[in-house]
């Protein structure tokens, strides 16, 4: 079992290789260049909070974590809770 300081780097090391660079220069050409580095430093790109992918609720919220690095908070408050 890893300790939580181990996951959250597990985390950002995860969702540093997960960004392609194709979709990190569409997006920051975009005008989202803020958002691409808080998710790349482990942190929510909507509130600034750091994620642990533990506080995520479901398999549905992991799945849109891995897409958008929303938070659980963010996600409900953006899409709605189930």
């Amino acid at each position: 079992m890893l300790s939580n300081r181990e996951e959250a780097a597990l985390a950002i090391y995860k969702r540093k290789e997960a960004m392609k660079p194709q979709k990190e220069e569409i997006l920051r050409k975009s005008g989202f260049g803020r958002e691409v580095n808080f998710a790349k430093e482990g942190k929510c790109p909507s509130c600034r909070r750091p994620v642990k992918r533990s506080d995520l609720r479901d398999y549905a919220s992991q799945k849109e974590f891995d897409a958008s690095c929303l938070c659980q908070k963010c996600q409900d408050e953006t899409l709605g809770s189930f």
